[in-house]
């Protein structure tokens, strides 16, 4: 588990795309059901890039692509192809040249760059137009130093609905938007942990939320979230002062 930074991506200023500029919005949009699609680029021998651009350097060593059907491509920064970052999970690139997962989570090595770039060569059903639903690119703020049992991580899909009660018994289901929250429950942490985890909360920003980030087989689960409610990590475990401190976390995405 891990608390990551708000995506480097804000604004469609930051953005190039190299066809149909008009949906490049819908890369930032963490509803993966809004896709950015290519525009005339439904060749395997045509490639497709996007391109963040930042205003000034920042640290990156966290990018999350998802709802893609990029099979072969490249990711580098600064412009230059051969500047590549340096995976630490997955451990290698070969992926990159016959990617079959929809989702890819990638850590590597902290950089600073001043751009990404994603091109896009060739697509898992071949000759068809590029997509990508989210682009994250941002940096690591907190690796969970424990993780919850079972019993302890409770993901939920909460939507915004309304329901309507019809004449003749039966019910109309409007939904609004759907999003998730989280708790997680934490038992016998260090106050080391526990400090860090003080940390994040004092900060009152929002964080992106990564509950399994893996380098293959990626649930595709990572959004923006508040810590809502209070901080109560001053717990001791089963009343004991060494047994270490017990609490929650309370996420509800933004």
């Amino acid at each position: 588990m891990e608390f990551l930074s708000q995506t480097l991506l804000q604004t469609t200023t930051q953005l190039f795309v190299s066809t149909n500029t008009i949906t490049s919005d819908s890369i930032m949009n963490p509803d993966v059901r809004r896709q950015y699609v290519s525009s005339g680029d439904n060749s395997d021998l045509t490639t497709t890039t996007i391109r963040v651009t930042f205003d000034s350097t920042q640290t990156v060593d966290r990018i999350a692509i998802m709802e893609t059907n990029a099979k072969q491509f490249n990711l580098f920064y600064n412009g230059v192809t051969a500047n590549a970052f340096t995976l630490t999970s997955p451990t290698t690139t070969s992926q990159f040249t016959n990617n079959s997962a929809t989702n890819l989570y990638l850590a590597c090595t902290p950089v600073d760059v001043t751009s990404v770039t994603f091109d896009i060569k060739t697509t898992m059903t071949a000759n068809s137009e590029k997509a990508v639903g989210y682009f994250y690119v941002g940096a690591n703020e907190l690796t969970f130093a424990k993780i919850p049992n079972s019993g302890g991580y409770t993901p939920i899909i909460d939507p915004k609905e309304l329901i309507h009660n019809l004449s003749d018994g039966g019910t109309r289901r409007q939904t609004v938007q759907a999003k998730w929250s989280v708790k997680v429950k934490l038992k016998y942490i260090t106050e080391t942990f526990k400090d860090s985890l003080l940390e994040i909360y004092n900060e009152f920003t929002p964080k992106v939320f990564v509950p399994f980030g893996t380098g293959t087989a990626w649930d595709g689960i990572l959004f923006e979230a508040n810590w809502m409610g209070n901080f109560d990590f001053y717990k001791y475990a089963d009343d004991a002062t060494n047994a270490g401190f017990t609490g929650s976390i309370d996420l509800k995405e933004t």
